[in-house]
């Protein structure tokens, strides 16, 4: 990939010194551009791996999870995950992606009182969001439970979910601020391989020890896990920015609201899906299709690995406004996630059903729903890293127009195909989903910021 760019670079620099009859300043500048992209390899490399370590240890846990609990057991505990996700994803505001860019201007412009500041603002307001929302589940845990699944039974599972909320919210804040400040390597710890490796322990050891325990235990080590990352993100962000001057506050809730609405509406599709089989199914129908989402969203980890530590160097290069530069950043950076996801997509395509016995022989029945999610995952990131370029490019209002879109599209289709062929019927609406937002935004960031990945 650096090869590539490399020859690019300096095809460019020899056209520059054509023009000007001087190749000081151009190689200057590329020199340092060069310097910049090794830095992003560097990046890339230690969030594939990080990220892939999520992976596997999400694998193993929703694998022990599946084999000791069963369906109905991954049914409950996806209730959580899901729940989780999507409401701490609305507490942050979008104000993580808006931190990101602030952070990364900032320290083109070495203001750091103003990165501290935004910090700070963003912290606060998704802390008390946050605790709010997760104190309503935590009360509410048996009307919500009796209203989401029959008979009432995932009401303590409702109320682990109020606990993990604002654990989830903070963390998504922490992480971003931590990789905006240089931090790569402990922010892609600290929002996976940690927590999850810490429930994967906790639970393994407690199969081990043949301790006869309830699919709840699961989502409490789970959290348990995250609440470690909690601290430490916590106090090495302190660590680091402690002698940071505090600035004045910047506008950042409006720009947040719009990020929010794209945010939400990735999550809101699994959400919808897994309700609508809880209602019109079962809740073993809902932990078969968790699963079979599970595996397709490793497709999905490569994406947010490779989106996380280019948001910086994007909003970085667009404050200076050199498109070139993003031009050969996000065509590379396209290329080695496409490399990335071919062979796993071979091997969904042509064994699932061993993928999916794995989990126990009731999850087979999900394979060609695997297959489906698959094949829009890998839509997903064949199109690049196309909303990082939007949202650094303060487009975040596309983001939430094509966002709402798939939304309204996954929702309709789950709402029309999963009373008749219920995990099936989920896995069209989420791909579908999928795709409309992905050519969407490939569309946009051709038309309105002017980056050609390719030609």
């Amino acid at each position: 990939m650096a090869g590539n760019v490399g020859r690019a670079g300096t095809e460019n620099v020899q056209q520059m010194s054509e023009i000007t009859g001087s190749d000081e300043v151009p190689v200057s500048k590329w020199a340092k551009l060069r310097r910049r992209l090794n830095g992003v390899g560097i990046e890339m490399l230690i969030a594939f791996v990080m990220r892939f370590a999520t992976a596997g240890l999400s694998f193993v846990l929703n694998w022990m999870v599946a084999r000791k609990f069963g369906p109905e057991g991954a049914g409950l505990y996806a209730i959580v995950m899901t729940t989780g996700v999507l409401f701490s994803t609305f507490a942050a505001l979008g104000l993580d992606i808006v931190i990101v860019r602030t952070i990364a201007v900032a320290r083109v412009e070495k203001n750091f009182g103003k990165a501290r500041k935004a910090i700070r603002q963003g912290l606060l307001v998704t802390v008390v969001l946050s605790g709010m929302i997760g104190l309503l589940f935590v009360l509410g845990n048996r009307p919500i439970s009796e209203f989401w699944v029959k008979g009432g039974e995932a009401a303590p599972f409702i109320l682990v979910t109020g606990i993990l909320i604002p654990i989830l919210a903070a963390m998504r804040l922490l992480a971003a601020a931590l990789r905006a400040i240089g931090k790569v390597a402990l922010s892609q710890v600290v929002q996976g391989p940690l927590g999850t490796g810490t429930a994967v322990l906790l639970l393994g050891t407690s199969l081990m020890m043949d301790w006869q325990i309830p699919a709840l235990y699961a989502a409490i080590f789970y959290t348990f896990g995250f609440m470690l990352c909690l601290l430490l993100a916590t106090f090495v962000l302190h660590r680091e920015t402690r002698h940071w001057p505090v600035g004045t506050s910047s506008p950042m809730l409006l720009s947040g609201m719009m990020v929010l609405g794209s945010q939400v509406t990735v999550f809101l599709v699994e959400w919808f899906a897994t309700l609508m089989l809880t209602n019109y199914g079962t809740t073993a129908d809902a932990g078969i299709f968790r699963v079979c989402f599970q595996i397709g969203a490793l497709f999905g980890l490569i994406m947010m690995a490779a989106e996380s530590i280019m948001g910086p160097h994007f909003a970085a290069l667009l404050a200076r406004n050199d498109i070139a530069s993003v031009n050969r950043l996000a065509r590379n950076v396209s290329l080695a996630m496409i490399a990335a996801g071919a062979p796993l997509m071979v091997v969904i395509l042509a064994a699932p059903e061993f993928l999916l016995g794995l989990f126990g022989e009731e999850f087979k029945s999900g394979a060609n729903a695997l297959r489906i999610i698959s094949l829009g995952q890998m839509a997903n990131i064949a199109t690049g890293p196309v909303a990082s370029i939007l949202l650094m490019a303060r487009q975040e209002k596309w983001t939430l127009t094509y966002g709402i879109g798939g939304c309204v599209i996954a929702g309709l289709l789950s709402w029309f195909f999963v009373p008749i062929w219920g995990v099936m019927g989920a896995a069209v609406a989420v791909s579908a989903g999928i795709l409309f937002r992905r050519i969407t935004a490939s569309i946009v960031v051709r038309k309105v910021v002017g980056v050609r990945f390719f030609g």
